[in-house]
């Protein structure tokens, strides 16, 4: 492998930690819509009998081998020189899965935006990929209960596009650039991200807080490093339950008080999770 050939000669290995495939042949800690950790830390045989890859029990049954293989082999002992977590959450659970906690350092995404421009804001918008653990049913549902409201703008594509296509309450716009994306959220009274799935730190999430968009999550996000941060610690007003009950919102002062929150938020991502020095690491 890539890690192995690296190692041998002699170069350090740095792997940032996105999602959760070293642990989950899902890689997202979910099943049926419901979180599952079944695998942390176990032989991965039960995504086979569930067949969590694909809804296909070959397909799971090669992931579920191929990360036992590198387990067994011990690839991410000794051929890993540092990992990177983007929250103290995913952290703790990659080392309850087994990684050593002497080389994982927590730093999340950072962007280095100019300030946005003063103007008025409007509508929900929602930016990512169209797939079923992103909440896009969910997001369908809550939408369909606001007749007569301006639609959620949707940018992103996916598996589930052709799904909510032309569903009431919705506007896909399809994939966008960056800039793009940046100029959405400036118009957007809020950022919606109703995953099902634990995220470990979108970068979505990090630009909002720069643009100084209001952001509404749902509860299974685990935004422990958030937490971590005292400027970052949202009410219990501002974070939803379900993601409906915050698509129904209509008070102003709830939205007045949402972006007043979100323009606190620290510009620098590197605040958000209080990271450790990477190259200390490195340089071990």
């Amino acid at each position: 492998s890539a890690h192995a050939t690296a190692h041998a000669l002699g170069l350090p290995v740095l792997q940032t930690l996105h999602n959760f495939r070293l642990l989950c042949p899902q890689a997202t800690l979910l099943r049926d819509g419901r979180p599952c950790t079944d695998c942390v830390g176990r032989v991965p045989w039960r995504a086979v009998w569930h067949r969590c890859y694909r809804a296909s029990a070959p397909h799971s049954a090669a992931l579920a081998t191929l990360l036992q293989l590198h387990r067994l082999r011990g690839t991410w002992q000794r051929d890993v020189t540092l990992f990177i977590a983007l929250n103290r959450w995913c952290a703790d659970t990659f080392v309850r899965g087994g990684l050593d906690a002497q080389r994982l350092r927590i730093k999340p995404h950072f962007v280095d935006l100019p300030a946005p421009p003063d103007g008025p804001r409007q509508g929900l918008l929602w930016v990512g990929r169209l797939s079923a653990e992103k909440g896009t049913a969910l997001l369908a549902r809550a939408a369909a209960l606001r007749p007569g409201a301006a639609p959620v703008r949707v940018l992103g594509d996916g598996p589930e596009r052709q799904r909510l296509q032309g569903l009431p309450g919705l506007q896909l716009l399809g994939e966008a650039s960056p800039d793009a994306v940046r100029r959405e959220m400036q118009r957007a009274s809020a950022l919606l991200l109703p995953s099902l799935a634990a995220e470990s730190f979108p970068r979505t999430l990090v630009e909002a807080f720069a643009i100084g968009t209001a952001i509404y999550w749902g509860v299974r996000m685990p935004m422990i490093a958030l937490n971590e941060h005292p400027d970052l610690t949202p009410s219990e007003e501002v974070a939803f339950k379900v993601v409906h009950a915050v698509l129904a919102i209509a008070s102003v002062g709830s939205a007045w008080f949402a972006f007043r929150w979100a323009r606190r938020a620290p510009r620098d991502g590197d605040r958000a999770g209080q990271p450790e020095p990477v190259e200390a690491g490195l340089a071990r």
